[in-house]
């Protein structure tokens, strides 16, 4: 009882759930399974907060946080008709993750911020050490998740935390204070070693938004210094057109994009995932245009583009042929996607969804920041995010959502602050 007590104290409460997040954290970088239990963890022991109700509504005052729950109720909406309705209820259930940031944002202290953050370089890095262990062969880890040289995640989730922390140390560099050498040389090594990573985990998507990546953190940081920029950006230039040309396992990966998208539109051939996911756009277009207004609901959106592909004129002749792959990248059950993020919310709720979507992005950029890292921090993860949703990022697949609903919580914290001005 009297440990229970204390449970309810609003100091000790915040700063044990506090603790949590850096655990929780932790937890998405290196297990799917761990993270449900510690996130039921802490909704307990927020639920046991004295000041709940205060705490409940100063989340659902904020616009970020407004903007998530509505992007969930549009989902719990668009169930209302949906034939596939098993499949909508499955879409609804696992985006309730929306509403995690209620309990993350009015709980975060200042202090914990950069803690939960170098917590993530730290073990991600480590992770990255790892990962370029399996790759020479240097160790071996047996039955690996994606069954690349990634120890712990998929490559949609692993590839994504790199860049991450590639542009939290990136943006660490130029604000450390020169007495703190240490933690510099660490967030360069760090870069290097991530960056290094990136190549080798045998994601094209990931090589590609790593470019606009570095481009992006290089004007971000030296803009005022154009030249040092100029120079920045045409030196990694080079240094990716060397990998390129005398790495054949690196060229062949970005070649095949290209020979996959140049197929799909000459050849009306979609063999390779870059030639799968044009013909995905290619066949979700026409049901776009007949349901623009509303979409075809949250459960529908597979079987709708699926019935466009067997409306195709030489369908059955080449269903074995042409379209075996199409359909089986969709043909994966609840789990099945369209594989572009864009096309995927505008089929599933048509153009007034996609703004309701785009919202969320919105407020997050707009949202005024405490601190001048997390402004430019949260700038760069949402343009590599809205980057990634083009192959197909689901914001609720994985871990990934669960992390960037977590750091989205944390940069918007702006309690008690002097409030950068944004305009």
């Amino acid at each position: 009882m009297l440990f229970l007590n204390k449970l309810r104290d609003e100091n000790f409460n915040i700063i044990l759930l506090n603790n949590f997040m850096i655990l929780y954290c932790i937890s998405l970088l290196v297990s799917y399974r761990i993270s449900g239990t510690i996130f039921y963890v802490m909704l307990l022991i927020f639920l046991l907060n004295n000041n709940l109700k205060n705490l409940f509504f100063e989340s659902l005052n904020n616009k970020v946080i407004q903007a998530f729950v509505l992007y969930f109720i549009l989902h719990a909406l668009w169930v209302i008709g949906s034939e596939n309705l098993e499949n909508a209820l499955f879409q609804l259930r696992k985006n309730i993750i929306l509403l995690s940031p209620i309990l993350f944002y009015p709980i975060v202290k200042k202090e914990y911020i950069e803690k939960i953050f170098l917590y993530f370089v730290i073990v991600i890095f480590f992770s990255s050490i790892i990962s370029i262990m399996m790759y020479f062969d240097l160790i071996q880890i047996n039955n690996t998740i994606s069954g690349e040289s990634i120890p712990f995640l998929y490559k949609s989730d692993y590839g994504f935390f790199l860049l991450i922390a590639i542009g939290y140390s990136f943006y660490n560099i130029s604000y450390i204070k020169k007495e703190l050498l240490v933690k510099k040389i660490f967030f360069q090594f760090s870069i290097i070693i991530l960056s290094f990573n990136i190549f080798i985990i045998g994601s094209r998507t990931f090589m590609l938004i790593y470019i606009f990546a570095i481009g992006f953190l290089i004007i971000s940081v030296y803009r005022k210094y154009i030249f040092k920029a100029i120079i920045s950006i045409i030196v990694i230039i080079n240094i990716l057109l060397v990998v390129y040309f005398n790495n054949i396992e690196i060229k062949n990966q970005l070649d095949e994009i290209y020979n996959g998208l140049k197929k799909s539109y000459y050849e009306k051939e979609y063999t390779n995932s870059s030639g799968v996911r044009s013909g995905l756009i290619e066949y979700s277009i026409p049901v776009i245009k007949d349901n623009f207004l509303f979409g075809v609901g949250t459960g529908d959106h597979i079987d709708e583009v699926k019935k466009e592909i067997q409306k195709s004129p030489d369908y059955e002749i080449e269903k074995d042929g042409k379209y075996k792959y199409l359909l089986k990248s969709i043909n994966i059950g609840f789990s099945s996607f369209l594989h572009n993020t864009y096309i995927q919310t505008l089929v599933q709720f048509g153009i007034l969804g996609f703004i309701i979507w785009l919202n969320m992005f919105y407020q997050i950029i707009k949202i005024e920041k405490s601190v001048n890292l997390h402004k430019k921090l949260t700038n760069y993860i949402v343009i590599m995010y809205l980057l990634i949703c083009i192959a197909g990022a689901e914001l609720m697949y994985q871990n990934l959502g669960k992390m960037l609903l977590l750091i989205f919580s944390l940069l918007i914290y702006n309690k008690n602050d002097k409030i950068l001005n944004t305009n």
